[in-house]
């Protein structure tokens, strides 16, 4: 009996509880504490059903392993290479990632029943690489700009990146929109939705004065739309004394101050930075809207995040946001870059008299409790002999 079969033969049985091993460069550190917290969020929920413990192999990650509150074992592992950033870089971290994961898939063998990758790069191609020959299924999470920006590219960038996906036994995705380009890209593939929940205990309805006004959670970045934001909010402001809250950090901020400037609003746009999840839970409660302008997305969890503080959401209708805001009551759509339609919408909901418990309950969004379902569902078809 050849070692590879001895492999694929311990997987026959089916275990009451499958031991999932998740891989992923984006996780909660002590040095990085909000780098994927919607992952650490998600494998605290699983551990109701699964045994789960997280491989986090990123450039900087120098810290011992550690056990989280759900009782779940991180383990940090440093990809950072002598070959610097950029595309040099990013090559020999993904060798380094997946030298990383195959020695500890070989010094942990029979530990695990499936491989669960988040992202489709660098993750899911290490992921492909080190469970060759191991008998171990593979799952894999796409989230947003590896499956609708980067899987469909007819360049060897591309090739890699499907050539990763291609290897699962299944494919998440995280919104219907996702799954449906997935399905159309890799036909022959299991793609499936498992769609983001959002933390209960931290994101609720509470009865805080809502003196916020409009609100931005999210990274400074071109595909946010955040100018058009500042330009919509130059309109709000001519009506309505609400200010313009926003949360974030990125290469954009010094651009955008400078056009509150020229736009004569810095006085009612208040550049917050970076804050913690407790924080961000905390200012979503205190504002009258949530906006949302962006180009592109794939299932923004600050959307999920802020309807489920009863925050109304005025956002692009792009991606999976659709299916987050399913109800009038809960917020409006608008078209991407269209100006006029934003600052109107944001107008209304800024000085309209919200039920807060009822924008919740008229949301697509559900706790993480009840989202990891389709998820766990998986792990036990791939672990089915």
């Amino acid at each position: 009996m050849t070692e590879d079969t001895i492999a694929t033969t311990a997987h026959m049985k089916v275990p009451a509880r499958p031991r999932v091993l998740v891989v992923t460069h984006l996780f909660p550190s002590a040095h990085a504490p909000m780098r994927g917290p919607w992952v650490a969020e998600q494998v605290d929920a699983l551990m109701a059903y699964v045994d789960v413990e997280v491989l986090c192999c990123t450039p900087g990650a120098s810290e011992p392993p550690s056990v989280r509150d759900s009782g779940v074992l991180v383990t940090y592992v440093n990809t950072s290479t002598f070959l610097g950033e950029g595309r040099t870089g990013l090559i020999g971290s993904t060798l380094v990632y997946t030298h990383a994961l195959k020695r500890h898939l070989k010094e942990n063998r029979g530990r695990y029943d499936v491989v669960h990758a988040h992202f489709a790069f660098p993750d899911a191609f290490a992921a492909a690489r080190a469970t060759r020959r191991t008998g171990i299924p593979l799952i894999v999470t796409l989230h947003g700009t590896d499956a609708l920006g980067v899987a469909p590219r007819r360049d060897i960038i591309g090739m890699v990146v499907r050539w990763g996906i291609k290897a699962a036994k299944i494919v998440l995705c995280v919104s219907e929109d996702m799954t449906a380009v997935v399905r159309k890209l890799l036909p022959d593939l299991d793609v499936r939705v498992a769609v983001n929940g959002f933390d209960d205990s931290l994101f609720r309805v509470t009865e805080t004065k809502r003196d916020l006004g409009v609100l931005f959670v999210g990274l400074l970045l071109p595909v946010k739309n955040v100018h058009s934001l500042l330009r919509a909010h130059a309109r709000v402001h001519e009506k309505t004394d609400a200010p313009l809250t926003i949360v974030g950090h990125g290469p954009l901020r010094e651009e955008l101050e400078e056009l509150s400037a020229e736009l004569g609003i810095v006085d009612s746009v208040h550049f917050l930075g970076h804050k913690s999840r407790a924080e961000v839970a905390s200012i979503m409660q205190r504002a009258r809207v949530l906006a949302l302008p962006s180009s592109s997305e794939g299932y923004p969890l600050v959307v999920v995040e802020a309807l489920a503080c009863g925050t109304p959401v005025v956002a692009s209708r792009v991606g999976g946001i659709p299916e987050i805001i399913t109800s009038d009551a809960a917020g409006t759509l608008v078209a991407p870059g269209d100006t006029e339609s934003l600052a109107g919408a944001l107008t209304a909901w800024a000085t309209t008299d919200v039920d807060h418990t009822a924008v919740a309950a008229a949301s697509g969004a559900r706790p993480w409790s009840a989202m990891v379902l389709p998820i766990v569902d998986a792990y036990k078809d791939v672990t089915r002999p």
